[in-house]
This record gives structure tokens, sequence and C-alpha cells, in this order.
């Protein structure tokens, strides 16, 4: 089953939508990873599962691809946004598709002056 996700790419350099099948070797190609950790975050004030590299904090020059409300970081690397039903991950609606893409702003940071996009109001629950 395919599902609506909205990928945070900060190896590449950009965020947009992506259309994926729900399985772990999809969620491995995406995030350029070989272990996924999911995380329920706020994003402003709404509720979304956030799929992450499980370990980004332990790679070289790893880019911070979320902030909370006073710019802590809160992931790194390439971060897919979807939603959770009854334990299930769910693709994500157009309204909330457009809600998750006006929280992505390109920020820099000390090691990326030039900045890139990333998810910003992410708080936990």
């Amino acid at each position: 089953m395919k599902i609506k996700a909205f990928l945070i790419d900060v190896i590449g350099g950009n965020s947009r939508v992506v259309e994926i099948e729900n399985k772990l070797e999809d969620y491995y190609r995406e995030l350029h990873c070989e272990l996924i950790d999911i995380q329920s975050r706020k994003v402003g004030k709404r509720v979304f599962d956030i799929i992450c590299d499980d370990e980004g904090l332990m790679k070289e020059d790893n880019k911070i691809s979320a902030i909370d409300n006073l710019g802590a970081p809160m992931f790194v690397g390439n971060l897919l946004v979807v939603n959770c039903k009854d334990g299930v991950e769910t693709g994500l609606e157009d309204d909330e598709i457009e809600y998750v893409r006006e929280r992505v702003q390109k920020l820099c940071t000390r090691n990326f002056p030039e900045g890139y996009e990333m998810l910003t109001q992410v708080e936990y629950c």
C-alpha cells in the first residue's frame, strides 16, 4: 500500500512529498539509513509521526533536520513525516502536507552557513 509522506531531505537539500510503499525498505531508501526510529511529535499544534535515522547522531557531518520552538535540535538526518492510525503508519492528506510544508524553513547552522531546509516548531507531545 502506497502512502504520501513529507520528506525533509537534508542530504539532497530539499523537502518534498514522496509516495512510497509502507515498507521498511522504502523508509531506508528515503532516509539513507539502515536503522529507523518512529517518534510522535507535535509540529506546531498538530501531532505527526516522524520516521528518522536512529543512528543519525553517530554519523559524521550530520545535519539538523528539525528544531523546536527555541531553535534546539530535535532530529538529524533525513525525516519522513506521516500519520499513524491504530499503530500503523498512514499517508498525509493534502491539507496536512501543506501544514507541514509551511513549517519548513531554510536556516543556517555553524557547520552549514549556506543554509538548507529543515522542519521547525517540532515539540515533544
